[in-house]
């Protein structure tokens, strides 16, 4: 694949991939490029050992299989994506990346983003997008099958990043103390819409942090200070809500969103909690005006339930677990 998809390819061009298993790294950099393939369980880029191309997030350098890396409008469909559990020599591991860049995913799968043997190793993800421009980028995510990963199934960060999340379809690892998995993750200035998504089997048995199905965060400056507050929802009913960081959520699936315990950490798939402890939040991000340690109740707000992290001494035990931009 990777040969029609080199730089004599002029922006705009349409290519058609045959059924076939090609194991190779892919690197788009064409404006408004169309890949389709021949279907999810026909077209399959898969990840070679090492991945030789990466792009760095300061401290980080990422090493992505699908990598689309300074160009917008690309079209990526009909394909899956898949790690083979080759994560080892890949640290950062992610199946497709969106570096300071936009466009679509659409009927696909992203699958085996992870080590092997399956580590707590904070890394993994299915979907990746961040971007240190400030856009904008636009990025839909469509009818899209994500399982198999090792730290988040898709991660979509950036200031100035849209994204329209719609029919995506999570799985985690299910019960687990290896590591706190995420669903889908909406951070440090991205915001948009997810409609119609499941996410199942987000479940973490361990001593620290939480897993959460969604995780939403944005950033503040309170003076001097920087704190970052995340955002975890983890349960949500049907219907349209519109969450603080600027989100919507529409007819949310899957045990991820389903309280099963009043539990004060997510030992069970959505376990409900309600943990709201940082003073310093606005409430204009959490809807109300919250000045006191956690709490853990048995019940969820009419809406969703809904925990604030923000690097506190006594919120340590408690904190979510999100992948790092």
């Amino acid at each position: 694949m990777h040969p029609a998809c080199d730089r004599r390819r002029r922006p705009g061009d349409a290519i058609t991939v045959a059924a076939g298993t090609y194991e190779e790294q892919l690197h788009i950099t064409k404006n408004d490029l169309v890949i389709t393939g021949a279907g999810v369980s026909s077209t399959i880029v898969r990840s070679p050992l090492s991945l030789a191309l990466q792009f760095g997030t300061a401290p980080n350098q990422n090493k992505p299989i699908v990598f689309v890396d300074g160009c917008t409008g690309v079209q990526l469909s009909g394909l899956t994506v898949d790690g083979a559990g080759r994560g080892n020599l890949n640290y950062r591991f992610q199946g497709v990346a969106f570096w300071n860049a936009g466009g679509s995913l659409a009927n696909a799968a992203v699958i085996g983003i992870t080590e092997t043997p399956f580590s707590g190793n904070q890394h993994g993800v299915g979907v990746y997008a961040y971007n240190d421009t400030g856009g904008p980028y636009t990025l839909a995510v469509n009818n899209v099958l994500v399982n198999g990963f090792q730290k988040n199934g898709l991660a979509l960060m950036g200031a100035g990043l849209v994204i329209d999340v719609d029919n995506v379809s999570v799985t985690g690892a299910g019960p687990t103390g290896v590591t706190a998995q995420n669903g889908i993750q909406v951070a440090y200035g991205a915001a948009g819409t997810l409609d119609n998504c499941a996410v199942t089997g987000i479940t973490y048995t361990g001593p620290l942090d939480r897993c959460f199905g969604v995780l939403l965060g944005c950033r503040h400056d309170h003076g001097k200070q920087r704190r970052r507050h995340d955002l975890a929802v983890e349960r949500l009913l049907p219907g349209r809500q519109r969450h603080p960081n600027g989100t919507e959520s529409r007819r949310p699936t899957g045990d991820a969103f389903t309280p099963t315990s009043p539990a004060p950490r997510a030992t069970t798939p959505g376990a409900a909690w309600r943990s709201l402890w940082t003073p310093t939040c606005p409430a204009a991000e959490t809807g109300r005006n919250q000045r006191r340690p956690p709490t853990v109740r048995s019940s969820a707000p009419a809406w969703l339930t809904v925990g604030v992290w923000a690097p506190t001494p006594w919120a340590r035990s408690t904190s979510p677990s999100p992948i790092a931009k």
